[in-house]
């Protein structure tokens, strides 16, 4: 496969994620928007609510419309041109890298959200009059915080397409391939 034709590729599943993100989206907002009226009458929770409805939506909606308009440096970024002879190479490292882009993509669409909320949780938390109930939910909130943080750090090493990681798997994959090869006899 040529180059464009990669890139063609990289760009139709970079569009495919942001839709899927798109979708996703929409029906989380109108899930919580149908919780309302059964949500007690309390203007400040129905207040909160909307609020991170609001967060939840603009964060999506904000990926989904970088990864529409950068659609093309993506591409070419998944698709670089290394100096390698052999074509199906390239493409093995193609499929690694775009296979890690879509997956950063995705877990930085799960993650954030989630630790703005947590972070919201936390802090409302603290503010609350201390007793047993919020010290453990302070505490789950720490460590909900810290996954989030860890998630998003390798989210981000991810959608930045793995570099270490896809000339390690490359070259372990071509190695175990070479071993596959040298067991099979060849028949003339």
């Amino acid at each position: 496969m040529s180059r464009n034709e990669l890139q063609i590729i990289a760009k139709i599943m970079l569009v495919g994620v942001g839709i899927y993100a798109l979708l996703q989206t929409f029906l989380s907002v109108l899930n919580s928007l149908s919780m309302i009226p059964f949500v007690s009458l309390n203007t400040k929770l129905v207040t909160t609510i909307i609020v991170e409805l609001v967060v939840y939506a603009l964060t999506a909606l904000a990926a989904v419309y970088f990864l529409a308009r950068c659609a093309n440096r993506f591409s070419a970024k998944i698709v670089e041109s290394e100096p390698v002879d052999d074509t199906q190479i390239s493409w093995l490292a193609v499929a690694f890298r775009l296979i890690c882009v879509t997956a950063g993509v995705l877990f930085l669409y799960w993650s954030v959200p989630n630790l703005i909320v947590t972070v919201r949780t936390y802090i409302s938390n603290m503010n609350s009059e201390p007793g047993q109930k919020q010290i453990y939910i302070g505490m789950s909130s720490i460590t909900d915080i810290a996954k989030y943080v860890v998630l998003l750090a390798i989210s981000i090493y991810l959608a930045y397409g793995a570099p270490a990681f896809v000339r390690w798997q490359v070259r372990m994959t071509l190695k175990q391939c070479g071993k596959i090869e040298e067991q099979q006899p060849t028949q003339y």
